[in-house]
């Protein structure tokens, strides 16, 4: 198991563990069918989809920083964020880095990757 799943599954134990969720609650948050699905994930052995992650977010309250990266400190938005972004609090507001080269080809892959984040976001919120 890599460093980065190995701190991603350290850390959404603790999160469970901190709210006292059963394994078998989580995964039923998630949908998985039955508590090995999201077992695997803690223990580092499945990776964690991104779907989840943003459900985990949701269960927990947290930043989907904050699942991916949960020995960071959750600092607010910066002042530049917070003028460009009118209206969006952490909680309603993914950021995502995406990886361009100049190509069309690459923009395409990314802007194909957005929308099916979009999706996703969508289908949750409304």
């Amino acid at each position: 198991m890599d460093e980065f799943r190995s701190k991603v599954a350290e850390g959404l134990r603790k999160l469970r563990l901190e709210r006292d969720y059963s394994q078998e609650f989580v995964a039923e948050k998630l949908g998985k069918n039955d508590y090995t699905g999201y077992q695997r994930i803690e223990l580092g052995r499945t990776e964690l989809k991104f779907e989840d992650a943003y459900k985990l977010a949701k269960l927990y309250d947290v930043t989907m920083e904050h699942i991916f990266h949960p020995d960071k400190n959750e600092g607010g938005l910066s002042k530049a964020q917070d003028a460009a972004l009118p209206g969006y609090t952490k909680k309603n507001m993914v950021q995502m880095m995406v990886a361009l080269d100049g190509s069309e080809e690459q923009l395409k892959r990314q802007f194909d990757f957005l929308k099916g984040v979009n999706e996703v976001i969508k289908a949750q919120i409304f």
